[in-house]
């Protein structure tokens, strides 16, 4: 997964799930 697209799906999410996208973001940057 694309960092700069990992961000850009954060910023659309914020506020809504955020805590889940968040983690999803940790996973992705931990493999």
């Amino acid at each position: 997964m694309n960092l700069k697209m990992v961000e850009h799906l954060v910023m659309q999410k914020e506020g809504f799930n955020s805590n889940l996208v968040m983690k999803t973001v940790q996973l992705w940057t931990e493999n």
